[in-house]
C-alpha cells in the first residue's frame, strides 16, 4: 500500500495517510506544482536507510493524516 507522500526535493518530508486513497486525494488537492512521490513504508525505509528519520504524530479526526516523517542528513 502506497500511503506515504514524499514531498520536496531538498528537504524531504513524508506524510503518512491512513490509506492509499487518502494519499491520492491529498495529492490531487495539494501537490500541484511541487515535487512529490507516492511510496510505501518499505520503499521509504529502504530509500533512506542510512539517514536519521524523525516521526511526528498527527492525530486529527477531520482528515486522514497519521503523521509525518522528516528525513535528516546524517
Amino acid at each position: 500500500m502506497k500511503n506515504f507522500v514524499l514531498l520536496g526535493s531538498l528537504w524531504r518530508r513524508a506524510v503518512e495517510f491512513a490509506n492509499e486513497a487518502s494519499a491520492d486525494q491529498y495529492i490531487a488537492q495539494h501537490c500541484q506544482g511541487i515535487d512529490y512521490e507516492k511510496c510505501s513504508a518499505d520503499e521509504l525505509q529502504s530509500r533512506f536507510a542510512g539517514l536519521k528519520k524523525e516521526y511526528l504524530n498527527y492525530e486529527n479526526a477531520q482528515d486522514s493524516i497519521r503523521g509525518m516523517i522528516v528525513v535528516q542528513a546524517a
